[in-house]
C-alpha cells in the first residue's frame, strides 16, 4: 500500500500468499516432526483456508478510507505491541 497500490489489491495479495505459507508450514510440520502435533497442523490448515475468503468478503465490502484507518491502526497497534514485548 505504501507504494500506491489499492488496499483491497494488497490486502487479497497478502491473504493468498498466507495460505501457500501455512500449507508449506503444515507439509514441512508433518516431514520434520509427523503428525505428533496434528492440532497445531490442522489449526495452520484451517486458519490458512477461511482468512482469504473472509478478507475478501471483507475488503469488498468496507469502502477504501475506513480501510486503510483500519489497517494502519493494525499497524501501529502491533507495532506498539512488539515494541512492549522487545522492551521486557
Amino acid at each position: 500500500m505504501a507504494r500506491g497500490h489499492s488496499p483491497r489489491i494488497t490486502i487479497g495479495s497478502v491473504n493468498l500468499v498466507e495460505f501457500f505459507v501455512s500449507f508449506a508450514q503444515s507439509v514441512v510440520f508433518v516431514l520434520t516432526i509427523g503428525l505428533s502435533y496434528w492440532q497445531v497442523i490442522v489449526g495452520l490448515l484451517i486458519g490458512g483456508t477461511l482468512a482469504a475468503p473472509l478478507a475478501a468478503y471483507i475488503t469488498k465490502r468496507i469502502p477504501t478510507r475506513p480501510l486503510m484507518r483500519m489497517v494502519g491502526v493494525l499497524i501501529i497497534v502491533l507495532s506498539i505491541r512488539t515494541i512492549i514485548l522487545a522492551l521486557q
